[in-house]
């Protein structure tokens, strides 16, 4: 069983997360924050995050600065969860060292196409490019 971290400061996006993915088989672990996060790194070893962009303590970008910086995340997919329409974040996500974004309110299917898609590659360290509108 492939396991996702999810993490999201509302407390209504990670119980959907665990519930959407969890139902579609997946172990979901959740983190309030990327401070939560990065300390869940130190015990489990995803097999993908998400991650907001925007909570905080420490925000998405701080997130993955951090987490590649792990033994448990530095190969680890990542796909940013952002409610931002903004060109600047999406630019910022582009040239980042995630797999791609998915933007919030996200559609169920999508967010399980998204993590199919990602989990599916055969090389984890190809970029998926996975990018939702």
């Amino acid at each position: 069983m492939k396991t996702i971290l999810a993490i999201d400061d509302a407390l209504i996006v990670r119980d959907l997360i665990s519930l959407l993915l969890g139902n579609a088989g997946y172990n979901v672990v959740v983190a309030n924050d990327g401070i939560a996060g990065i300390e869940l790194l130190g015990n489990i070893k995803p097999d993908l995050i998400l991650v907001d962009v925007n909570m905080p303590r420490l925000d998405g970008f701080g997130f993955l600065e951090l987490a590649r910086t792990t033994p448990n995340g530095a190969n680890v997919p990542i796909l940013f969860l952002t409610a931002e329409s903004d060109s600047h974040i999406k630019t910022r996500a582009q040239t980042s060292a995630a797999n791609g974004w998915i933007v919030k309110p996200f559609n169920p299917v999508q967010l399980i196409e998204a993590v199919r898609s990602v989990l599916s590659r055969e090389c984890p360290d190809e970029q998926a490019s996975y990018h939702s509108v």
